[in-house]
């Protein structure tokens, strides 16, 4: 398991290659922010949608919100 930023994901997704993250490291946990982000630049980056709909790529549930 490894937790992520917006970059990797943006640019794995933009060449269809989510499978070498998962081969990687399995499960991938992104923060709230992270997938607010990702929501934000699916127009630009329209690939993005295979990150959100990956089951391996969850987004994580804060105990502290002021993080």
């Amino acid at each position: 398991m490894i937790i992520s930023n917006t970059t990797p994901l943006i640019n794995f997704s933009s060449i269809e290659r989510l499978d070498i993250l998962h081969s990687l490291f399995g499960e991938i946990k992104i923060p709230p922010a992270v997938n607010t982000e990702l929501l934000d630049k699916i127009k630009i980056f329209p690939k993005l949608q295979l990150a959100l709909e990956t089951p391996n790529i969850q987004v994580l549930k804060l105990k502290d919100e002021r993080i």
